[in-house]
């Protein structure tokens, strides 16, 4: 399932960009893979942050 987002804020720094996106879905109940794309190729997988409402549980990051 993707999760289609727009970029809603940047900060560029001498070394790198900080680049905020927001997307929402809603799920019905059960197990969903949602991937989000395309991100850059030197992502830093660790600074990825997602927030949710309910009783979600994040299993994996998978960054191709």
């Amino acid at each position: 399932m993707d999760l289609q987002t727009d970029i809603v804020a940047v900060t560029v720094y001498q070394d790198r960009a900080q680049v905020v996106r927001r997307g929402t879905i809603t799920l019905e109940p059960g197990s969903h893979r949602l991937e989000v794309g395309p991100l850059p190729v030197h992502l830093v997988v660790e600074s990825v942050r997602a927030r949710g409402e309910g009783t979600a549980q994040a299993l994996s990051l998978i960054h191709i």
